[in-house]
């Protein structure tokens, strides 16, 4: 027997007597594309807000702190009132929907996309997301309703999908334009 010979039958001899080596699988996701090219990092999230309410039809607005804590204030017609009515609820976002937030945000490069800019046409609502970074810079990016894009529209969508009934009702009437949720005053 050679010496060759002799490794293999001893490689084969410590294969079959020791315990069997099993591979764990490792947990792979494809990389996602967006209009740029490939996934881009997430982006942490000091607050972020929504602000989607039309003066005659009313809408959506939403506030969110790094704490997860959400404002939903939803604003329509009710019966018999002359002025919009809004619903505002405090509530807490899992952490799946923020670290959501915080992905969309990064994958369609919100904080540097450019809009194009026109004039609304009449009763047109203009959505506004204002994002502010733990690094503490902020953006504010808005487009006309009738307008698609294909960065904004994805991350609108994930927003307005968060704008339900949940949470503690804080305040139901006639809508207060100016009320701004604690600690947002500056965003």
């Amino acid at each position: 027997m050679t010496i060759t010979h002799r490794v293999l039958v001893a490689a084969v001899a410590s294969l079959t007597t020791a315990s069997p080596v099993v591979a764990q699988p490792t947990e792979w996701r494809a990389p996602r594309w967006t209009q740029r090219g490939i996934e881009a990092q997430s982006v942490p999230l000091e607050a972020l807000v929504l602000q989607d309410v039309q003066g005659l039809f009313g809408g959506q607005s939403l506030w969110v702190s790094a704490d997860r804590t959400a404002y939903v204030q939803l604003v329509g017609r009710r019966a018999g009132e002359p002025a919009l009515w809004e619903r505002r609820y405090k509530t807490t976002l899992t952490a799946e929907e923020w670290a959501e937030a915080e992905r969309l945000i990064g994958a369609h490069h919100l904080l540097t996309v450019k809009m194009p800019n026109r004039p609304g046409v009449p009763d047109e609502a203009h959505p506004v997301i204002t994002i502010v970074t733990r690094a503490g810079a902020t953006t504010r990016i808005g487009k006309w309703a009738n307008d698609k894009h294909p960065d904004f529209d994805p991350v609108y969508s994930f927003l307005i999908g968060l704008c339900r009934p949940r949470g503690t009702l804080i305040r139901e009437g006639p809508i207060d334009w100016k009320w701004t949720p604690p600690g947002f005053d500056k965003v």
